[in-house]
């Protein structure tokens, strides 16, 4: 595994792995070890012995540790990515700034679809806000003509323990003299479990499950983090259009996702960690998504955390040296869940308390507003550009627009005046025939895209670029592309991909490839658009076939 974090409740299936780990096992990675499981006292218990009765699995287990009662949450000093009182050397007020939003809102009315590996819907303090009942289950199906099963799918095994911790994350319940809290304690969940299944197809169908009633899909899952461009299956953009378009009587599902564990996905020739981008997973490149990447708790970047400029803003996931405490298997808690699984589930929270205080807001609003009240965090870091002469954001690859700040996004949602969904966003593409040699020597192969007073998109949501370049080792490729505004975006690094003699290519090639960028956030469109594709090792020689850039806005 080298680097990268070894997970509690790892899984892969179809190149599909979790991005997160902790539980109640004892799990040595890249960081840290796992801390003993945290159990409340209230001195009763309940028995209940829960047996998952799905084909094929047979885990039984006991989560009578405790029992709901009234009073104040016994583990909430442990939460520091709720309120930073300075816990483990960590900065004061380096968290999500919970407590003032739920002055304004508590996620009530709003449902969050958690598509995951397993849920113990018995936890006492996950029960009552987990809707079993509307949950469905992929992993036994027994074809796939076969309807998933009915109910949520409880945990078949002790690693099946990564669906329970993000769904503590989310929507623990408050003030019930148990365990911690959520960051939406009155929001409801339902889950899926299509992690971890043996058809290919369980994700992308549960990413548009119950489009009426799902307000907001949390994916806590995503492509291997080996350096590799990965390619989603077709059926998925498909799927995410759908959502963004249908969801929610036409304002939208929310679909967040993390950015990835890459960052420190292998070594590189010198022995050096090599970080991933997440721009090379494709499921993170569709329109709509809003992209999470991790911060400590003195607000900066673990090293698993892998930037991009995909990345839409950041939330705590936890480090090595303080993971997030969470709900866990048997009634439990554990102390050691990390990474940008954990980060993820936090801003769909945070979206829950957006929704309910304004249901009116689409997905096109829901973005703008974490983007123009996330805090920057991390100030001195070298990384943040300055702010677009159109758009005035700052950006850090490492952390998107900064950290979440959930006072600041309930607060604008409450009087914000919707943009309107899919049907009235503008669009405008340019594509471009090539041809020409890369240069074998940094040098740059230049290709400008110019958008004229045609393109009546004054402020840019979204950016696609994609290239068809063939090369005979993908790994030398660096691919820049810079604004009218001149802020720029990087969607590829030159990267060690195996083959320590550069002759197998594992990187995956630039074929068809296209990657997003939330970079260029309100940014007009017109003008002239520089590319800047380099090779940037000798030896090996490529050709820019076709480019093409597609921005969308208002």
């Amino acid at each position: 595994m080298g680097n990268r974090i070894i997970l509690a409740a790892m899984f892969t299936a179809f190149g599909l792995s979790a991005c997160g780990g902790g539980g109640d096992t004892s799990v040595v990675s890249a960081v840290g070890t796992a801390a003993p499981a945290l159990s409340a006292d209230t001195g009763s218990s309940i028995s209940a012995l829960a047996t998952n009765n799905s084909v094929g699995c047979s885990l039984s287990y006991d989560n009578s540790s405790s029992v709901e009662t009234s009073g104040p949450d016994p583990l909430a000093v442990n939460l520091w990515h709720l309120k930073n009182i300075g816990q483990q050397n960590g900065i004061p007020g380096e968290d999500l700034n919970i407590e003032a939003a739920w002055a304004l809102s508590l996620g009530t009315n709003v449902t969050i679809a958690l598509v995951d590996d397993a849920f113990e819907t018995l936890h006492p303090d996950l029960g009552k806000n987990i809707n079993a009942a509307l949950g469905l289950d992929y992993r036994w199906r027994l074809s796939d003509s076969a309807l998933p099963s009915p109910g949520s799918g409880l945990p078949c095994n002790p690693n099946d323990n990564h669906g329970t911790s993000v769904a503590g994350i989310i929507g623990a319940r408050y003030q019930n003299g148990i365990g911690g809290v959520g960051v939406a304690p009155n929001a409801k969940m339902v889950g899926y479990s299509a992690i971890d299944t043996r058809f290919e197809d369980a994700a992308v169908d549960a990413l548009t499950r119950d489009l009426q009633g799902n307000d907001i899909f949390n994916n806590s899952w995503g492509s291997p983090d080996s350096g590799e461009l990965w390619f989603a299956e077709d059926a998925y953009p498909v799927a995410i259009a759908k959502g963004i378009s249908q969801g929610r009587q036409g304002r939208g599902a929310i679909y967040v996702f993390p950015s990835g564990n890459g960052g420190c996905a292998l070594n590189d020739l010198q022995g050096g960690c090599q970080t991933e981008l997440a721009s090379y997973d494709g499921y993170l490149n569709e329109m709509g998504l809003i992209v999470i990447s991790a911060l400590d708790n003195q607000g900066k970047r673990p090293s698993y955390s892998e930037p991009g400029v995909n990345v839409l803003v950041s939330a705590p996931g936890g480090s090595n040296v303080l993971g997030i405490t969470t709900t866990s298997l048997g009634g439990k808690y554990s102390s050691n869940f990390v990474g940008t699984s954990a980060a993820a589930p936090m801003v769909s929270g945070v979206a829950a308390l957006m929704l309910s205080a304004n249901p009116r807001l689409t997905w096109r609003d829901v973005r703008l507003i974490f983007a123009r009240t996330a805090r920057q965090n991390d100030v001195t870091n070298t990384q943040w550009q300055a702010a677009a002469v159109n758009g005035g954001y700052r950006f850090n690859p490492l952390y998107g627009f900064g950290a979440v700040d959930a006072h600041a996004a309930v607060k604008m949602a409450q009087s914000w005046q919707s943009l309107g969904g899919s049907a009235n966003l503008l669009r405008c593409e340019i594509k471009l025939t090539n041809g020409n040699g890369i240069p074998d020597n940094g040098e740059p192969l230049t290709t400008t895209f110019s958008f004229d007073p045609s393109c009546a998109i004054s402020a840019i949501e979204h950016l696609e670029l994609g290239v068809d370049i063939s090369h005979e080792y993908s790994g030398d490729i660096d691919i820049r592309l810079l604004s009218p505004s001149k802020t720029h975006s990087q969607f590829a690094e030159t990267r060690f991909c195996g083959g320590r003699d550069r002759i197998k290519d594992e990187c995956g090639p630039f074929e068809d490839w296209r990657a997003a960028s939330v970079r260029h956030l309100d940014e007009s469109a017109r003008g002239t658009w520089r590319l800047e594709i380099r090779d940037r090792t000798p030896g090996k020689v490529g050709t820019l076939n076709t480019a093409q850039l597609v921005v969308y806005g208002r």
